[in-house]
């Protein structure tokens, strides 16, 4: 049973509203199964407790009960304790290991147990791990977070690796491999055969083994890969230990899951939860470890509350209560008051330790392998000062703010603005308003806040760390506006439309508003012939254009708009008004000339050109002359040839047809008129008078001849 409960020990430190935050040459403390490690100011790590196998990395694996150096390690900025395994995180990210290397655990590509520190191989074995952020470490895993991946290494079990593959398919890696569908991540913990991640989104997600329902996704069916925990939002700060793991939320709360066989998740009860449960009575938390069956929380005001199992005193609140299945507080040095001052927190494996803001380290609890680092075996019941330990002078030096984005800049009343404090200590809390309003609070050293409404609105922020100091007010001034959230529209316009074959029409798009410099707009026309989207020409803000080729045949093109937006980012309307444009390479029935009379006339003549129903220009001209428009039927006075075309809107001409007039006179007919015999006198009985006219003529008789 003990072994069985000989499992990991996970964080190192949660300083602040993150875990695993990363300071340079910051002070540090973590937590091994059986021993306590320690960062220093200079960048040198010490360790103290069991080294049986080579876990305190002194280059030996001689028990310790006052702290010694770990060999051949300096520029650390961060470290982690594992199950008979120590991390470091040095400088340029790259990560350090030393101890048990069972099943690869120490990432080095080998199995070889190691007494002092080896570096990380790299992703897959090649060259070695670099641009680390943050690292954990769990019973025979460890883990690191690079550019919000996770690489994990050591043993498969239950899927520890969280690489979508089984023990059978891979039992283990001796070099970190990523875990497959995570990124963005900001934070990770281990626990026994688990891994847990936090998200930039405030959401955490889990893998590995999901005995007691430890992943905490509802079921007790462990996961090849990363599943969402349930029920769990706007969480700063992750932690776990053996079967259960811990949440810190923005709002000071805290949430557990997993197993609870001696109240270790502090709700009140010993009934295990496969979804996250809240921590009774806890509020103004700022960081949360796990300490095996116990866990530990420091709150704003620089005190630490534990709950869980307590035979070792792992409580620190001087009691003999073998299990305290809500949050109690841990004593100070005598026992008799409360632990105040503390700035940092860590657990190992029923030993509890905190970093108090003189640089003094304090450890309670477990003690059979000098955990404790007083130089002793014994257990206590409330904090000893570890020997010969001071990590750095006390923090005197405020937290400060930033602002983003920074002032002067124009949001949306649908925006935010994030507060950041920042601080060498933790920040406890951060107090904000807008304008004259009363500052409000929370826990921790980030929030994000919207405008009130729209105009100039100043935002104020000041902090104070887990030392006491306070920062002075800060501001930043914005101009709050109300954001567009209407896409653009755009009408078309054609420099010709209808159009024909090798006619260069300018389509014109005029939007709604005016468009943002990039991307630009492109246009695409489908139908008779195909333009994939390409770039529209500027001409304003408003007004865009692009020159087409008008290809043969007859049909349409439908328009279409893509990419292009307006200055507050939405997206052009795909569908424009007036979106076609007509290709016409038909050219229109030729006209029909008609004339009244038809038939020989001294009068003017009617003229009538009857022209297709496409027929936009219709013209005419008399033998060969200027061109006319026809608008209705004409008259000429004299024989003529008319000509008559017409063309379509799009341009194509019709063929020229002529009707020649000739049946127009108006030249009176001319008379001659002889006699037979022709002499003027005569004496024969008759003469004949011949009457000759010029052209044939109707209507003359006999009657119309008069002789005198």
């Amino acid at each position: 049973m003990k072994k069985l409960l000989l499992l990991l020990i996970m964080l190192a430190i949660m300083i602040g509203s993150t875990s695993m935050a990363l300071y340079a040459a910051a002070p540090m403390i973590g937590g091994g199964s059986n021993a306590g490690y320690a960062l220093k100011s200079d960048g040198t790590v010490w360790s103290w407790g069991e080294n049986s196998s080579g876990q305190l990395g002194d280059n030996s694996t001689s028990q310790r009960k006052t702290p010694v150096q770990v060999s051949n390690l300096t520029g650390v900025t961060a470290i982690e304790g594992g199950y008979n395994t120590g991390y470091a995180l040095g400088t340029g990210g790259a990560v350090w290991s030393w101890g048990q290397n069972s099943y690869g655990k120490l990432g080095d590509g080998t199995t070889s147990q190691r007494r002092t520190p080896v570096q990380v191989k790299g992703e897959l074995g090649v060259g070695n791990l670099t641009g680390v952020t943050a690292i954990a470490g769990g019973i025979y895993n460890g883990y690191a977070l690079k550019g919000g991946i996770v690489w994990s290494w050591g043993t498969n079990s239950t899927g520890a690796l969280g690489i979508n593959k089984n023990y059978s398919q891979m039992s283990e890696s001796k070099v970190p491999v990523q875990v497959v569908n995570l990124t963005g991540v900001t934070a990770i913990a281990a626990g026994d055969s688990a891994g847990y991640a936090l998200k930039s989104d405030g959401t955490v997600w889990a893998w590995g083994d999901n005995v007691y329902g430890k992943l905490g996704n509802g079921t007790t069916n462990s996961s090849l890969v990363p599943v969402q925990v349930s029920n769990l939002s706007g969480v700063t700060a992750i932690a776990s230990h053996n079967f259960q793991a811990y949440a810190l939320k923005s709002n000071g709360t805290v949430w557990a899951w997993g197993s609870n066989s001696t109240g270790q998740l502090g709700n009140g009860t010993t009934t295990n939860s496969s979804v996250p449960v809240q921590v009774s009575n806890l509020t103004g938390v700022t960081a949360i470890v796990s300490a095996g069956t116990s866990a530990y929380a420091l709150k704003q005001d620089g005190t630490v509350w534990a709950w869980g199992y307590n035979y070792y005193g792992s409580t620190g609140n001087n009691s003999n209560t073998n299990y305290f299945y809500v949050p109690v507080q841990v004593k100070d040095e005598y026992g008799i008051n409360n632990l105040t001052g503390v700035t940092a927190i860590a657990g190992g494996y029923q030993t509890g330790y905190a970093l108090k803001s003189n640089g003094t380290v304090l450890a309670w609890g477990r003690n059979d392998n000098g955990e404790l680092g007083n130089n002793s075996t014994t257990d206590s019941k409330i904090p000893v000062p570890v020997w010969n330990l001071t990590l750095s002078a006390s923090d005197t030096t405020a937290p400060t703010i930033s602002f983003s984005p920074t002032s002067g800049n124009s949001i949306y009343t649908t925006g935010s603005v994030t507060i950041t404090a920042s601080d060498a200590s933790s920040v406890s809390t951060l107090y904000y308003k807008w304008d004259s309003n009363s500052y409000a609070s929370v826990v921790g050293g980030t929030r994000t806040v919207t405008p009130p409404s729209t105009g100039s609105h100043t935002l104020y922020a000041y902090a104070t760390d887990s030392p006491g100091n306070t920062s002075g007010v800060y501001s930043a001034t914005y101009t709050v506006t109300v954001q567009d959230t209407t896409a653009p529209t755009a009408t078309m316009t054609y420099s010709k439309n209808p159009a024909k074959s090798g006619d260069i029409v300018t389509i014109t798009a005029t939007f709604s508003e005016p468009m943002a410099t990039t991307p630009i707009v492109k246009i695409a026309l489908s139908g008779l012939n195909t333009v994939a989207a390409i770039n529209m020409t500027v001409q304003n803000a408003t007004h865009y254009t692009y020159a087409y080729t008008v290809p043969a045949g007859n049909g349409t093109e439908t328009v279409a708009l893509s990419v292009g937006t307006d200055v507050a980012g939405n997206v052009v309307v795909a569908t424009p008004t007036n979106n076609t444009l007509t290709i016409d390479n038909t050219s229109p029935a030729n006209p029909n000339i008609s004339i009244n009379p038809t038939t020989a006339t001294n009068a003017n003549v009617t003229v009538t050109i009857t022209y297709a129903a496409d027929a936009i220009t219709k013209s005419y001209n008399i033998n060969g002359g200027t061109s006319n428009s026809y608008t209705g039927p004409f008259t000429v006075s004299s024989n003529c040839t008319v000509n008559a075309s017409a063309a379509d809107a799009a341009g194509n001409w019709s063929s020229q047809v002529a009707y020649v007039i000739s049946n127009i006179d108006t030249t009176p007919p001319t008379l001659t008129i002889t006699s037979n015999p022709s002499t003027s006198s005569t004496n024969a009985s008759s003469i004949t008078y011949t009457f000759a006219f010029s052209k044939s003529v109707t209507g003359f008789v006999k009657g119309d001849v008069v002789v005198n």
